[in-house]
């Protein structure tokens, strides 16, 4: 599955890298899904220099755990670990 990134226009690809590593950080939010995402989170992590860095991904409900882990284990080749706060916040 991971091959199919080869099909994506590496330039815009490219371009989410470079912010990456001029900055050293990138938010991706709002727009596209969580696969989405994961592909240009894994991309990220795949260039050079970067393939011992990690990611923490917030997501806003329990749904979202699921889909965010599959979906980086599809699109990228590091271990996903999701996080499960066994304290309830009420507000």
């Amino acid at each position: 599955m991971r091959n199919i990134i080869s099909y994506f226009p590496k330039e815009e690809l490219k371009d989410s890298t470079t912010l990456f590593n001029e900055r050293g950080n990138v938010t991706f939010s709002g727009g596209g899904n969580s696969s989405s995402k994961a592909m240009l989170v894994s991309d990220i992590l795949r260039s050079k220099g970067n393939e011992r860095r990690n990611v923490l991904w917030i997501v806003s409900d329990k749904e979202m755990e699921s889909a965010v882990k599959k979906a980086m284990d599809i699109w990228g080749d590091k271990k996903v670990f999701v996080y499960k706060n066994e304290q309830e916040v009420h507000l």
